[in-house]
């Protein structure tokens, strides 16, 4: 991994390509399975493919694979709240396709979606500390930052070189806090008009929060079912958001 990642990241996957050819000239390789997930992490198709067309067949794989990517129901978002990062969600903590965030030196940001802010509640439990990608957020609580395993995190980040992604942002005592922040940084937006998404974690987006503007956006969607009403966001007694 160090290794291919010493060259410039636009040219990463032209040197993932290279070195899987070193591999299959050195490696007795009979058969390649290709497992593509759906958007809930189910196995949705198995392909088995032959080493003599890994490379053509990989790139149509890899579009299809694409198409079932789990997203947020729209593209414009003022505050994501990401209730758990960690590697057993995403390499990168979270998911840059459904962040829309790179955070890589040199290269573009993604289009869409456009978040302006996010929040970081705490990491997972089975991510064991390494809260790499924590630098892609804008605010964090002191809970999460306790938490990591600076060793593991910057190990990552050395080996990807991909530094920002381990950059600790913002740090407040509580989510509360953390959240009043976000809200207080994005200036005049009243948080009666924030555009405001609530997720477990960037894996898993099957259920989500949204405050009363994204849901008068996305509730005729036909893919969309509301499931619960209206209601105010809810603290514990410590600032810390109840679970959904």
């Amino acid at each position: 991994a160090a290794s291919l990642h010493r060259c410039q990241p636009g040219l990463l996957s032209r040197a993932v390509a290279e070195a899987g050819q070193v591999v299959l000239q050195a490696a007795p390789v009979v058969l390649g399975l290709a497992i593509l997930e759906d958007a809930y992490d189910d196995t949705r198709r198995l392909v088995a493919v032959e080493p003599s067309k890994f490379f053509g067949d990989e790139k149509k794989l890899l579009e299809e694979a694409r198409g079932y990517l789990p997203g947020l129901p729209t593209s414009e978002v003022d505050i994501l709240v990401v209730d758990e990062i960690g590697k057993n969600f995403s390499g990168t903590g979270m998911d840059t396709n459904v962040i829309g965030r790179l955070r890589i030196q040199g290269s573009e940001e993604p289009a869409s979606p456009r978040v302006k802010r996010i929040v970081a509640l705490d990491v997972a439990p089975a991510a064991h500390g390494n809260a790499y990608g924590i630098g892609l957020a804008d605010f964090t609580t002191r809970r999460l930052v306790d938490k990591m395993d600076r060793k593991a995190v910057y190990l990552n980040a050395l080996t990807s070189t991909f530094v920002q992604r381990a950059m600790i942002p913002m740090t407040l005592p509580s989510h509360r806090e953390a959240l009043e922040a976000a809200i207080k940084s994005l200036g005049e937006v009243s948080p009666a008009k924030c555009r405001v998404i609530r997720i477990h974690n960037t894996l898993h987006l099957a259920e989500m929060l949204v405050s009363g503007p994204v849901l008068q956006e996305v509730s005729a969607l036909p893919h969309i079912k509301v499931i619960g009403p209206e209601e105010e966001i809810h603290f514990s007694g410590d600032g810390s958001l109840l679970p959904f």
